[in-house]
């Protein structure tokens, strides 16, 4: 008779494979790590547009800026056409974001929208125009993200544009910011201008759009080429889309963004 031993039938339970109670521990372990991380995630994604947006501005900025070393020290003037002029090809020749397109692409011949690649700059990831347009190249108002603050002299007189020498403490002059362009909109941005965006709640909650630590707020670059975000004294407003923007927040809007002091040439 031999004298082998058989080995002990294996139960069901201890053939490598979960029980239920235990498929039910590993979904509910997964589920909390989840709720975990989604937070994180979320403020990591919004971190990440806040820095991209305030990227864009930096060198939306250093372009001001060169454009002035070129000019005579006279930041660029915004211009808007609605006809087209000898010679001109597009309605926007005298543009901002025409004007400093060569000094964002590097290339001096840049003369027309249509070759545009500057999109880069000009849209926030957030932004209606970025939401709107993606990729596509820059050639109209509508298809940016960002306002040029106007710091003209005599808005009787156009071209009539102060000096960055004149916009001092240059750290509190905002060149560009958000904003956003309506169909009927072009151009540089001053106070009326903000006064028509506080009307409606669309345009008032896409200027705010990014927020930092809970708060909502304005990027902007200065002349001083620091970016930042420009917080909103009345958070409620823009966190609350039943809260109608009031008209005091067109002057506050322009105070946070520009020094409120006489410009000269």
């Amino acid at each position: 008779m031999s004298n082998s031993i058989i080995p002990p039938r294996r139960s069901a339970s201890s053939r490598g494979g979960f029980t239920l109670v235990e498929l039910l521990v590993v979904i509910g372990i997964i589920a909390v790590l989840i709720a975990i991380l989604l937070p994180a995630l979320s403020r990591a994604r919004i971190q990440a547009q806040n820095a991209q947006c305030l990227s864009n501005l930096r060198e939306l900025g250093q372009a001001y800026v060169m454009y002035a070393n070129d000019n005579n020290g006279v930041g660029v003037v915004n211009a808007t056409q609605l006809t087209l002029l000898p010679g001109q090809t597009n309605v926007d020749t005298n543009a901002w974001y025409t004007l400093l397109a060569p000094y964002l692409t590097g290339s001096k011949n840049m003369q027309n929208n249509s070759q545009m690649t500057t999109y880069i700059y000009l849209r926030c990831p957030i932004g209606y125009a970025y939401q709107t347009y993606g990729t596509a190249p820059a050639n109209s108002w509508l298809s940016t993200d960002y306002g040029l603050m106007d710091y003209n002299v005599n808005y009787n007189t156009p071209f009539i544009w102060a000096k960055m020498s004149a916009l001092r403490p240059a750290t509190q002059w905002a060149t560009f910011f958000d904003y956003y362009y309506y169909p009927s909109d072009s151009g540089s941005i001053y106070l009326s201008k903000f006064e028509t965006c506080v009307e409606t709640w669309t345009r008032y909650s896409n200027m705010y759009r990014h927020q930092q630590s809970g708060v909502y707020g304005i990027n902007a670059v200065f002349v001083d080429g620091h970016a930042d975000l420009v917080p909103t004294r009345n958070p409620i407003a823009a966190q609350n889309s039943q809260t109608a923007p009031t008209p005091a927040l067109a002057q506050q809007m322009f105070e946070d963004l520009h020094n409120n002091t006489t410009v000269t040439p």
